[in-house]
């Protein structure tokens, strides 16, 4: 959004244009009996637009202004008393330098000014010297050039004394250095320069233009009327006044955004200390000087530049060997953490592996990966994952102990090298202890985040010529793969056998990739059956895959691998849509239909998919079903992920009518705290509960009945999973128990079945093709 309106840009602008050209018709001889008013009024305006800026604008840092009306004042005092003493063309030794001395003191105040407001929108001190020097030099360049090309041949011989001829050459050089400090400041501002800073260059350029006119008149190489000599600074007055008018006023004492220097800016500024050296070689070529004071001067002129010349080159040089070191440490380091990256590692891995000669010692490579960061991201947001980082950075720095070399690779993954180990036992328990350090809630933000890491250990005992850094890094990221295969937050190191397991899975899920389009996944379902009678209530779907070479691919085989990958989104959505087309055919065939359900499994993927809710949304729309036809299944640990997100989540998806079972409850939480904080509709008792419901000496039965009794008392319904046994059945109906499901039942069928299923269920409570023993995945 602009900070400044396009009506006041305009009106300063017609204001600036109409005193412009009231002081160009004077110029060219119009109005010229108002001359000496107009200028006064300029002087005057000029003092008062800055107090009004100040006042209705509020700058900070205010005190560059207030030493800018004061140099103003100055000239306007400078001004009249050479007009009073008459001193314009008088180089002579009764020249008075009392015009000078009241004029010069505000280039010194306008010098404070610009060093001000670069210290407020230059930030970096280094970058503030720099600009300094270079405008040092420009202005000594300027003020030698004048005395080599002009002064000195001007007044060659005619008695003009010394410090009249420095007085009339510094006017010039003091505007050259307000201007090259003003172009530093729109250099360091991007194209956003506000229009008051670029005003106020044009403001110190007219004066440098003025001044350099002025020394020509004074010299007496021009001749021109005194209306003509005034207008740069009748132009300079101007730009000053409209920069004070401006809302961007406030602006021009603004910090800059913070970004590298062009290289445009480089150049001019490499290009302007070049022609500065090379001013004493045009001093050496000009001839003689017949004045012993005049070579004096000129060789202090030449000595002062000379000398901030190469100050400003040795600053150059050091601002590009820091550079240099900064580019190195970047190519090494990681930006967020700070720590060796891996192209760090892998150079000082092949350093130690290259160097390994001890007998009976080992390196020990140890690959963190943190468990679910990306759940972890999608829950916190991107920004508090990358302070988590940081904070598993410093953990792992503290905590390293012996370590050569704690780097972070990429993502959610960090390294640990020791160099010396005694055996792979020793490096096991190195792993063991880090990940133990991890059972420690990490602060961020004030709040607590509990994570875990799978770790992979590779060794190597440095007789193996064909194992390299690379080889070693890849074999710990093979074995952190068995450790997440393995159920996470554990450690694993290394061994041969599990580059075969790891292709296996690789090439799984390269499979499983195209599976949903070579129409290799399909969908049973198993009958959600009411307790007693064995009516048919709703269907679970659970997803099958029939690999073209390898046959039936067990759900415990390929869903980890496609929630790992993700691929369970776009699996889990066509599900939803298959799931739901079904059951609308169903209600409309089956007799009874019309109110049966059909319960669908939802991953922690899936909950974390912000278009969640539209796909379950646009499958009842686009099957006609009501709400109250689909229940979306989750277990205890996919909602203790993240229980605000997953309530809110929940929430949602019930507003639409579907209703919410929380699976395999009591394997986990199973908290009545935990469970009041879902809106769930239906509990699913976990099948380890109902196996052993029919043994007179077991502990389930009371179990079942404390979650049916809990539920029941929150007005939740308790649905039996595996139940496989006729007794299992009768002992759950007296816990109070309503609904079931198993191998009792019917195992999971294809949807061609179920009508004949749902027969033999209404015909004697069990299914022809049941069988004892199996399982429902």
């Amino acid at each position: 959004m602009e900070r400044t309106t396009s009506a006041e840009t305009r009106w300063v602008t017609w204001l600036l244009g109409v005193m412009v050209l009231w002081v160009l018709l004077q110029a060219v001889g119009l109005f010229g009996v108002v001359h000496d008013a107009t200028l006064i009024l300029l002087f005057g305006g000029c003092v008062a637009a800055m107090v009004y800026g100040v006042r209705h604008y509020q700058p900070t840092p205010r005190w560059p202004w207030a030493l800018a009306a004061t140099a103003f004042t100055l000239f306007f005092f400078g001004g009249l008393a050479r007009q009073t003493i008459n001193t314009l063309g008088d180089l002579s030794a009764d020249r008075s330098l009392i015009p000078d001395m009241i004029t010069l003191p505000g280039y010194l105040l306008l010098g404070a000014v610009v060093i001000g407001i670069t210290r407020s929108r230059q930030p970096d001190r280094d970058a503030r010297m720099d600009a300094l020097l270079d405008a040092v030099v420009a202005a000594l360049a300027v003020l030698t050039l004048a005395w080599i090309f002009l002064i000195n041949p001007a007044l060659l011989g005619t008695g003009s004394p010394l410090p009249v001829q420095i007085t009339v050459s510094m006017y010039p050089a003091l505007s050259a250095f307000l201007v090259a400090i003003v172009v530093q400041l729109l250099f360091t501002s991007r194209g956003q320069a506000p229009l008051a800073l670029k005003l106020i260059f044009v403001a110190f350029a007219a004066m440098l233009v003025g001044d350099t006119v002025y020394m020509f008149v004074e010299t007496g190489a021009l001749d021109l009327p005194q209306r003509v000599v005034d207008v740069p600074y009748s132009v300079a007055l101007i730009c000053v006044i409209g920069a004070a008018l401006h809302p961007s006023f406030r602006e021009v004492t603004e910090p800059a955004p913070a970004e590298p220097a062009p290289s445009t800016s480089t150049t001019a500024r490499l290009t302007l200390v070049a022609i500065a050296l090379g001013i004493p070689a045009l001093v050496t070529v000009t001839g003689e000087r017949t004045s012993t004071g005049d070579r004096i001067a000129l060789g202090t002129i030449v000595l002062l530049l000379t000398a901030t010349a190469i100050a400003r080159v040795v600053r150059a040089l050091h601002a590009h060997a820091r550079s240099e070191r900064r580019l190195v440490h970047q190519a090494y380091h990681d930006a967020l953490t700070g720590l060796p990256n891996r192209t760090r590692l892998q150079a000082h891995l092949s350093d130690v592996l290259a160097r390994q000669r001890a007998p009976d010692t080992s390196t020990a490579l140890l690959l963190l990966d943190i468990d679910r960061f990306k759940l972890m991201n999608d829950s916190h947001g991107h920004s508090l994952g990358d302070e988590m980082l940081c904070a598993v950075a410093k953990r792992l720095t503290d905590t390293a102990g012996n370590a050569d070399l704690v780097a972070r690779i990429g993502g959610d993954e960090f390294v640990i090298l020791l160099s010396s180990v005694s055996s792979e036992a020793v490096a096991h328990d190195a792993a063991e202890r880090t990940r133990l350090c991890f059972s420690i809630p990490f602060q961020v933000r004030g709040a607590e985040i509990s994570c875990s890491v799978s770790i992979g250990v590779a060794v190597t005992d440095g007789t193996d010529p064909d194992v390299d850094a690379e080889t070693l890094l890849r074999e710990a990221d093979t074995a952190v793969y068995e450790a997440k295969a393995a159920g996470r937050d554990t450690v694993t190191v290394f061994d041969n056998s599990m580059r075969d397991r790891v292709a296996k899975r690789l090439a799984l899920e390269g499979d499983l990739r195209h599976a949903l389009d070579r129409s290799q996944l399909r969908l049973e379902y198993q009958p959600i059956v009411a307790i007693p009678g064995a009516e048919v209530q709703g269907f679970e779907a659970l997803l099958r895959w029939t690999h073209p070479t390898m046959g039936e691919i067990s759900p415990i085989t390929f869903i980890p691998v496609a929630e790992d990958t993700g691929l369970i989104v776009p699996i889990g959505a066509w599900v939803l849509e298959q799931a739901c087309r079904q059951l609308g055919e169903w209600r409309r065939e089956l007799p009874h239909g019309h109110d049966l359900y059909v319960a669908v499994n939802l991953s922690a993927r899936q909950l974390h998919d912000e278009d969640l809710v539209q796909q379950v949304r646009e499958s009842l729309v686009a099957t006609n079903l009501p709400g109250r036809a689909l229940t979306l299944e989750l277990t205890e640990s996919v909602l203790m992920e993240n229980p605000p997100a997953a309530v809110d989540l929940l929430g949602a998806i019930q507003q639409l009518g579907v209703q919410i079972a929380i699976d395999d409850f009591g394997t986990g939480y199973s908290s009545l705290s935990y469970l009041r904080q879902f809106p769930a509709d239906h509990v699913k008792i976990d099948r380890s509960f109902v196996n052993g419901l029919d043994q007179e000496d077991g502990s389930e039965a009371s179990l079942v009945a404390a979650i049916i009794a809990m539920a029941r008392a929150m007005n939740i319904t308790t649905i039996a999973e595996g139940v496989e046994r006729a007794s299992q059945a009768v002992r759950l109906q007296a816990l109070g128990c309503r609904l079931a499901q198993g191998y009792h039942y019917s195992r999971p069928v294809r949807p061609e079945e179920i009508p004949n299923v749902c027969r033999g269920l209404r015909g004697d409570g069990t299914d022809a093709n049941a069988q004892e023993g199996g399982s429902a995945l």
